[in-house]
């Protein structure tokens, strides 16, 4: 099967698991059941190379000037923002890794990235060295002759590449997610150890199927005996315990753990292929939505890389672990007060009842509206899905609040102001029709 599944096309993958979806639920609920890991299961992946350690001097020091600073995940929609943010704050070359078959197009898809958000300057766009490359290969892809090069070239590393899906399973994000940061460790302990910035996520924590909220603080364990619910959260985990262990062994380590990124506040640009963007998108197009009593914690992209930058070059922040939360969380019944002022008419349906609808071939949503919204109606049993969300925690911001106390940066509430530039973006964008049909 798992063969089988390798040779299908994205689009062919979609169909397969729209099909899949649209089965009974119990067929879907036991797969679900299974797809949950508990992290002590997931301990024997974390295992990194004896030789992986620090070679040379070890200074725990933010280098002041760093002249060389190599950044993965520079096409994605975070990496864009942090590529600019890199730019525009520090006067260093900015190696990108890029997936690209030669640096030529690398460069050009790193262009086009920053151009799709507005984030290109032609001035500082000299300093950009795409690295033709790929994170899921070892040694980034390289060969080795230009992986010792790169290592003795850079003096930091900024981690943020990985492959973001909530439908693939483990197995299937490992090579990217987990070898990948695992090849980013080698080269930064390469000739003299090199601070490794690393990009995570609060979802490595259990979130969801909880008996109440609590509170996750930026040093609780990674060993908190919970279950994570799939491939993407389970990966950055592993990668995260990855990155732990290096930072016993001596390498220089800071740690940024983002909830949920939406778009630029300012200027309302957000990645469409996003996960909250297709949800209202589905929403939209069906005309309801589930009735749940819920929050969602979203924090603009802005502000989160302008705080890893801005952390980052700080004394003191190695070594330490920042949660990039919104300290006012959204409720689902606001967002969707919100999208109705817009001028979208919404019915509010019981969870149940939403997922049926959602499957309804005589609605004619698209196969990849259901592939993307598969973390919804994957929750255990469709009458336990509002159980599931309901008991949110809270983000402990202590690191991250004391680090950024005497700067202007804090993060902006995502409120109806915000939103709007949201959808007014997504609208002009053609992701989303207008509700007035102009």
């Amino acid at each position: 099967m798992s063969d089988r599944l390798s040779n299908l096309s994205p689009k062919e993958k979609r169909a397969l698991l729209a099909q899949l979806l649209r089965k009974k639920s119990g067929t879907l609920d036991k797969l679900l059941e299974q797809a949950a890991i508990n992290v002590k299961d997931l301990k024997a992946e974390a295992a990194l190379d004896p030789e992986i350690r620090p070679t040379g001097t070890v200074s725990t020091q933010v280098a002041p000037r760093p002249e060389r600073v190599l950044l993965t995940g520079a096409t994605g929609f975070l990496g864009s923002f942090l590529l600019s943010e890199l730019l525009r704050h520090t006067r260093a070359e900015i190696y990108c890794l890029v997936r690209a078959p030669n640096v030529a197009e690398g460069e050009r898809r790193t262009r086009g990235s920053l151009e799709a958000y507005a984030l290109w300057d032609e001035e500082r766009s000299s300093r950009i060295v795409p690295v033709a490359g790929d994170l899921s290969e070892p040694l980034l892809g390289l060969g080795a002759e230009r992986f010792e090069e790169l290592a003795a070239e850079i003096d930091a590393v900024y981690h943020n590449g990985a492959s973001v899906n909530w439908v693939y399973p483990y197995e299937a994000l490992k090579p990217t997610n987990v070898l990948g940061t695992l090849e980013v460790l080698r080269l930064a302990s390469r000739h003299g150890a090199k601070p490794v910035h690393f990009v995570s996520t609060l979802g490595i924590f259990p979130l969801v199927g909880r008996s109440d909220a609590g509170v996750v603080r930026e040093d609780d364990d990674l060993d908190h005996g919970g279950s994570l619910y799939n491939g993407y959260t389970q990966t950055k985990w592993v990668a995260e315990k990855l990155v732990e262990i290096a930072r016993a062994r001596g390498l220089p380590v800071s740690i940024y753990r983002p909830s949920l990124i939406t778009g630029d506040s300012q200027t309302g640009a957000w990645n469409e292929d996003d996960f909250t963007c297709k949800m209202i998108k589905s929403w939209v197009g069906l005309g309801n939505v589930p009735d749940v009593d819920t929050e969602m914690n979203m924090v603009p992209v802005d502000y989160v890389s302008r705080a890893i930058v801005r952390l980052s070059l700080q004394e003191g922040s190695l070594g330490k672990r920042f949660h990039l939360a919104n300290p006012q969380p959204v409720k689902v019944d606001e967002l969707v007060s919100w999208i109705e002022a817009f001028g979208y008419p919404l019915k509010r349906i019981p969870f149940d009842g939403w997922r049926t609808e959602l499957l309804n071939p005589a609605k004619g949503l698209r196969e990849d509206a259901m592939y993307s919204l598969a973390p919804l109606l994957s929750m255990s049993a469709a009458i336990e899905g509002p159980k599931m969300v309901r008991a949110i925690p809270e983000f402990d911001r202590r690191n991250t609040t004391a680090a950024l106390a005497s700067t202007e940066i804090s993060c902006p509430p995502v409120d109806a102001g915000t939103f709007e530039k949201y959808l007014v973006y997504l609208v002009r964008s053609g992701f989303l029709a207008s509700p007035t049909g102009g």
